[in-house]
């Protein structure tokens, strides 16, 4: 099954089924892939995670709702799946930037709702599939034990989308302190270890190096990475955002299934050189290389 239907499988299921209790692993059984492996490649081809997009797609019917009859808020809200107006209003309100009361009064006049609704136009020419292809390098390779030491960071997916959450914590959280490093195994190296929790739309980022011995100086965190056999994943140019999320669709949605393997552990690594010393994300002057452990 090609990538793209996979995706337009996934969210037919999720269109006729939002009244019922959608399972993530059941959507993503649909899309012929594990739930690990699906949360990628719909985030990378969409800009939704698969929560965020059945939120925002009962949030943009319950949008319609509200222009388009004269039903009581409450009764929407329910009907969207929320337990109470006042977590329907919170929702909406992040989604929208305005409240249920104050979207009915503005918009009454809209005509053409699919197209003026913010979730309709996140919508339109989203799926990054069909775009020209970054020429992309896959390999394997075996991996020693690997000692990483850095800063460590909790956040949301649609947060870090939403504010350049990560970028910031690299420049102002985690590059000052790296010249307290003194064990550093490879000059001009970083490493983005993350950890994608689909259940809950949170990431776990830590922005680091790799060292010589797991020490870590005050203020920083450790973290030991057994021996491995990675699938490695090269770029022909440092990516874009875009790009990248097409690095994350070649690997996850194209290489690893055509080599018949599976992912080992539940992180990725981004491991990127830079002419200057630890300037961060967003260089120029740089090269990724995308590790996946795999079995």
């Amino acid at each position: 099954m090609a990538l793209s239907q996979s995706i337009e499988k996934a969210v037919d299921y999720i269109d006729t089924h939002l009244d019922d209790d959608l399972g993530l692993e059941t959507i993503s059984a649909v899309a012929g892939f594990s739930l690990s492996h699906f949360h990628k490649i719909f985030l990378a081809a969409t800009g939704f995670t698969i929560r965020s997009y059945i939120r925002s797609k009962r949030l943009y019917l319950a949008a319609r709702e509200l222009v388009t009859t004269k039903r009581r808020i409450l009764d929407i809200a329910i009907e969207a799946g929320f337990e109470s107006q006042e977590a329907f209003t919170r929702a909406f309100s992040r989604l929208y930037g305005a409240t249920p009361s104050q979207y009915r009064k503005g918009r009454r006049e809209i005509i053409n709702f699919d197209k003026y609704t913010r979730f309709g136009q996140q919508l339109e020419n989203r799926y990054q599939l069909d775009y020209p292809r970054i020429q992309i390098d896959g390999k394997l390779i075996d991996r020693d034990e690997m000692y990483l030491v850095g800063r460590e960071l909790s956040t949301s997916v649609v947060g870090t989308i939403e504010e350049d959450i990560i970028p910031r914590f690299w420049r102002e959280e985690f590059i000052p302190q790296i010249s307290a490093v003194n064990n550093i195994k490879t000059e001009n190296l970083s490493i983005g270890f993350e950890i994608h929790h689909p259940e809950n739309d949170m990431l776990y980022h830590m922005a680091a190096v790799e060292t010589t011995t797991p020490e870590a100086p005050a203020g920083l965190q450790a973290r030991i990475l057994p021996p491995s056999r990675y699938a490695v994943f090269t770029p022909e140019h440092a990516p874009s955002v875009f790009e990248y999320g097409q690095i994350v669709l070649y690997a996850y949605g194209e290489w690893l299934p055509m080599k018949g393997l599976q992912t080992k552990g539940d992180y990725s690594l981004d491991f990127t050189y830079a002419d200057g010393y630890f300037t961060g994300y967003h260089m120029d002057n740089r090269r990724l290389e995308v590790y996946i452990p795999v079995k």
